[in-house]
């Protein structure tokens, strides 16, 4: 691992880490060690407790005894956007990361960002692995693999997982629009952070590895393939994105409404929904994420993404030509 250089010690900006925890007691442990083995220390750990069933808490309220940067907190269960905005109103940091409490980080997750943030960016952006949870790498995701081809906001809006708020750090500046703020339910992150990002005047990438994303029986993603009809929450999350419009520089939102915004609420969520084993309540919740297409992203048929990736696919074909819309009478 690289060390720190001196420029950032120098400087020694106050970070906050913000971790929300729920029923998680198998893996938040290893989830803190990590991050208190940063090489950077001048940070503070806040625990955002969002109504544990299980001993979660203990281990946090334990870990927090043996190291006096962090500060553990409680509230009633209000999902995973509620925890971190929990966590930003309570955070002191001038700089903000956010870890997932069953993912795991490298020693210089902090560090690194930090080299990048002090070259002057709004947003430090790192890779990240999908690991299983005996560290067993799946793959690995170089989306801040970054050459200077084009703007690198673009480029960020452009990569895959740009949603991810956990491979980023953020100046606390981009909080300070109260509008900034994750939504509630599954997909809380689309709600804003393309928005943060479509707000910035820059970016500055890691081009390290430093965050492992751990796939685990339980998480909210594996939860998809057992009640895929959550996957119409993206609709609120949608809806939400979609007002802060205005926070985006006109040409980003521009970028993400041509490539991006009809991937991640329709054509995912499409797929996710095939899951769904009712064919009529399949068919029913593929028509209420059609309507609210339809009603709502205008022309999206005309996107970039549409003429580029569904040309010849199956959703393509299941359009109406008179409307556009779906058929969702011969959809399986």
């Amino acid at each position: 691992m690289p060390s720190i250089s001196t420029g950032v010690l120098r400087t020694n900006p106050f970070v906050t880490v913000i971790v929300p925890v729920f029923n998680v007691e198998q893996y938040v442990g290893a989830c803190l060690r990590s991050i208190l083995a940063q090489d950077y220390p001048n940070f503070e750990l806040l625990i955002i407790d969002d109504g544990s069933a299980d001993g979660s808490r203990a281990i946090c309220e334990d870990y927090a005894e043996y190291d006096k940067r962090i500060k553990v907190f409680s509230k009633r269960n209000g999902g995973l956007g509620s925890a971190r905005n929990f966590g930003l109103e309570r955070a002191s940091g001038d700089l903000i990361c956010f870890v997932d409490s069953d993912d795991r980080v490298t020693t210089d997750f902090v560090s690194s960002f930090l080299e990048r943030i002090l070259d002057g960016h709004d947003i430090a952006v790192s890779d990240y692995a999908s690991v299983l949870p005996d560290g067993r790498i799946l793959n690995t995701n170089l989306i801040a693999l970054y050459d200077g081809e084009r703007d690198p906001v673009t480029h960020l809006m452009l990569s895959d997982n740009e949603c991810n708020a956990w491979n980023k750090m953020y100046r606390r500046k981009v909080f300070d629009n109260e509008k900034l703020r994750f939504g509630s339910g599954w997909f809380e992150d689309f709600a804003c952070i393309p928005a943060i990002i479509g707000s910035s005047d820059s970016v500055g990438f890691t081009n390290r590895v430093t965050y492992q994303y751990v796939q685990r029986e339980g998480s909210i993603i594996s939860s998809i393939k057992i009640t895929p009809l959550r996957a119409l929450d993206i609709i609120d999350a949608a809806k939400r994105l979609m007002q802060l419009e205005p926070v985006f520089k006109p040409r980003h939102w521009h970028t993400y409404y041509q490539w991006k915004l009809v991937l991640h609420v329709l054509y995912f969520r499409w797929a996710d929904l095939a899951s769904v084993k009712d064919p009529d309540t399949r068919r029913k919740a593929r028509t209420e994420l059609s309507t609210f297409v339809n009603d709502n992203i205008p022309l999206w048929f005309m996107t970039e993404f549409v003429k580029e990736r569904l040309n010849t696919g199956s959703l393509i074909r299941r359009l109406r030509e008179r409307k556009f819309v779906f058929d969702v009478r011969g959809s399986a």
